[in-house]
């Protein structure tokens, strides 16, 4: 899925996250909120994972995705389940 992934940008201080779908050189905006101060980037994750299941995709098919926060210089990439987009990562013990 190199050339399918997903950007997820935005922070917490501002509430404001946009998710885009990148695939095969197009791009496509599929979430967008405001104002979500607490839980917009859960939001945005389970955006992804809900899109992804509308599109015919299992949950255990992984994607990639870059959370991008302005002013942060090194904005990791993550690769992640549908399932984990739907219900987030299991928290260690």
């Amino acid at each position: 899925m190199l050339n399918h992934f997903f950007i997820i940008e935005g922070d917490k201080e501002t509430g404001n996250y946009v998710v885009m779908e990148l695939n095969n050189g197009s791009s496509k905006k599929i979430f967008e909120n405001r104002a979500k101060y607490y839980g917009g980037l859960k939001e945005a994750r389970q955006a992804i994972g809900s899109y992804l299941i509308n599109c015919g995709y299992s949950c255990n098919q992984v994607f990639l995705h870059q959370c991008i926060k302005p002013n942060r210089k090194f904005n990791p990439t993550h690769e992640w389940t549908v399932e984990q987009y739907l219900f987030g990562v299991p928290q260690e013990k």
